[in-house]
């Protein structure tokens, strides 16, 4: 009763074969493109996201201080403060100018020379509370972290702080490798060697001349 039923060939099977493997090989590499621009595009909006805020911050301040009393350097800036402990701009009763309270200062620090990135840094210096701003006199221990140092932005490319007549300008290039995201499967690519990066340039003009 069977005699009449043929089997598949050994070339039809071998032409299945290869034709299912260059379909799966084919889904595999779309999968892997897929998964490799989600884990950029997730990183770059983290590195986005970081780089925002600490601009946000830093400009917010930079706002309220004296253009006179920032020191612009290429690794830092300090900048005079009306803002005390508490996040009160204060002023005086009478007169209705700022009460200068302590200077803050913003710059770049590595730990190891060898590091690809720096760590921006947010650090305050105290001084009297005085009606004139001043100019701050930084030494190398204020460039150092300690205790009252905080961490804005991590994986600092660049930052960069330049005047232009009454403005402000300030750069920040921020960037992080994709391989820092923890995923819960392996990438066959090498994650450590690609890396998002975020480059913001804004400007700000103090308002307490």
């Amino acid at each position: 009763m069977f005699k009449d039923k043929k089997g598949h060939s050994l070339l039809e099977v071998v032409l299945s074969t290869i034709i299912f493997s260059l379909i799966m090989l084919t889904i595999t590499a779309l999968l892997n493109i897929g998964l490799k621009s989600w884990q950029i595009g997730e990183t770059s909006i983290d590195v986005q996201n970081a780089a925002e805020v600490t601009l946000h911050r830093l400009t917010g301040e930079l706002k309220l201080t004296s253009l006179g009393s920032c020191v612009i350097e290429p690794d830092y800036i300090v900048f005079d403060s009306a803002i005390d402990d508490y996040g009160k701009f204060k002023i005086d009763s009478i007169t209705r100018t700022p009460l200068w309270q302590n200077y803050i200062l913003y710059y770049k620090y590595k730990a190891d020379p060898n590091d690809d990135y720096s760590i921006l840094y947010r650090k305050k210096l105290s001084h009297d509370v005085s009606s004139v701003a001043n100019r701050a006199t930084v030494d190398s221990n204020d460039l150092k972290p300690d205790t009252n140092s905080r961490i804005v932005a991590k994986s600092v490319e660049r930052f960069e702080v330049t005047r232009q007549g009454d403005l402000l300008n300030i750069r920040l290039i921020c960037s992080r490798k994709i391989g820092e995201r923890k995923l819960p499967y392996n990438q066959d690519f090498d994650a450590d060697k690609i890396k998002a990066s975020i480059d913001i340039l804004t400007s700000v003009f103090p308002r307490n001349n």
